[in-house]
């Protein structure tokens, strides 16, 4: 794992010199072997985190297609993938961005508020995840571009949790002056 870290830091460093003096061609275009570079990034990273997060900033060069149903069902149907059988079930946006290695990924999306069955106890709530992505830049070297590693916070579905204290209601007090 080291000798990754190692090789990634000489590749960058080594990329940053090497970009410093070179000239730039008026034809780019993306290197052959991104695949490779964000594999072995990805490696040294392998720790990912699930954490529920606000709604992920989308860039204005995305494009997006929706994937799925995405009213909230009455029920719980008993067949289908589990985004469709889940008590806060989701549907898919394709995200599509150009600049970006790989350039295509999946967003979900909460299809109910509150969690199916739960008589408004519960709420849905997104799950996130952590994913490496290589951003393109617009530094051109001997008619490739250079491309940077950046992490992304994407939201890969739904889990159902129980309230947060801003969401329930306050708890009724005694008004009739009597004693407890």
């Amino acid at each position: 794992m080291a000798i990754v870290s190692l090789f990634c830091a000489a590749f960058l460093c080594g990329m940053i010199l090497f970009v410093s003096g070179a000239p730039t061609s008026s034809k780019c275009e993306t290197p052959i072997d991104l695949k490779t570079y964000l594999e072995k990034l990805a490696t040294k990273t392998m720790n990912k985190q699930f954490l529920p997060l606000s709604n992920a900033a989308t860039s204005s060069d995305e494009t997006t297609i929706i994937q799925g149903e995405e009213k909230c069902p009455a029920s719980l149907p008993i067949t289908g993938e589990a985004r469709i059988r889940s008590t806060c079930p989701w549907f898919t946006r394709t995200v599509t961005n150009n600049t970006l290695f790989p350039s295509t990924r999946l967003e979900a999306e909460c299809r109910c508020k509150e969690c199916i069955g739960s008589k408004g106890q519960h709420s849905c709530e997104r799950v996130y995840t952590k994913m490496m992505f290589l951003k393109q830049t617009t530094v051109c070297v001997n008619g490739v571009y250079v491309y940077e590693p950046i992490t992304l916070t994407v939201s890969t579905g739904c889990v159902c949790a129980s309230m947060k204290a801003t969401q329930l209601s306050p708890i009724a007090s005694n008004t009739d002056g009597g004693d407890i």
